[in-house]
């Protein structure tokens, strides 16, 4: 058995995106998944979104199950949570494997998913938003033609519009601030790094995904 696998989910989603798969890593490891600030069950404040705060939780979580050394998954915005966990202690990351996280600031979204980022349109819309819109907006996080499964236009309405855009700002800030790879770089020491590109991805695309390569030891795999 190796380290415990902490699994964090992205943005909008709750620790059910990780149900299909859980199971079979519990079969050699611990696994610890959790609900971010304002996701799933967790609570949605009106304040203190940002992914340093995200990632302080993890590691109370982690601290009060006294795991002292982790590996990360992190998906989307998870793989930016994971990021700041590393950063505030190096030591306690055993490695990390990022799945569709955005490297740098540049992402580009649909029509539909901008204006509903949008302040006060956003919001408005957020009341009047039918499934089918859900889908519709969330169909860019997957392959072309893909049905885009229930659970996921469910986590979206667990979602206060508040948190939507704490958490979706919070993102933005933090790869603004300084790009994840180039943070990840930084670190001492720099954890075996594994990212995960979708070749269809539409919002990380293949060649932004690369620039984890400037990681030292870190490994894309697409």
């Amino acid at each position: 058995e190796g380290p415990p696998l902490v699994l964090i989910h992205g943005f909008a989603a709750s620790l059910g995106w990780w149900d299909q798969i859980a199971p079979d890593l519990a079969k050699d490891h611990t696994v610890v998944r959790l609900d971010l600030i304002g996701h799933g069950g967790s609570a949605a404040p009106s304040a203190g979104y940002t992914i340093e705060d995200q990632a302080q939780v993890v590691a109370s979580v982690l601290d009060s199950l006294n795991l002292d050394r982790v590996t990360v998954i992190g998906h989307s915005m998870g793989g930016e949570v994971a990021t700041a966990l590393a950063e505030a202690n190096p030591v306690r990351i055993a490695s990390l494997i990022l799945i569709d996280s955005p490297p740098e600031a540049d992402t580009k979204f649909t029509v539909l998913t901008e204006l509903y980022l949008t302040r006060g349109i956003g919001e408005l819309l957020s009341h009047f938003q039918s499934d089918t819109a859900i889908r519709d907006g969330l169909a860019q996080g997957f392959a072309p033609g893909f049905p885009v499964p229930q659970r996921f236009v469910d986590d979206l309405r667990k979602l206060t519009y508040t948190a939507f855009r704490g958490a979706h700002d919070a993102s933005v800030a933090y790869r603004s601030a300084a790009p994840t790879y180039e943070r990840l770089a930084a670190l001492d020491p720099v954890p075996p790094l594994l990212a995960i590109a979708g070749a269809a991805d539409a919002i990380v695309p293949v060649a932004t995904a690369k620039l984890f390569e400037k990681v030292p030891g870190a490994k894309v795999e697409v």
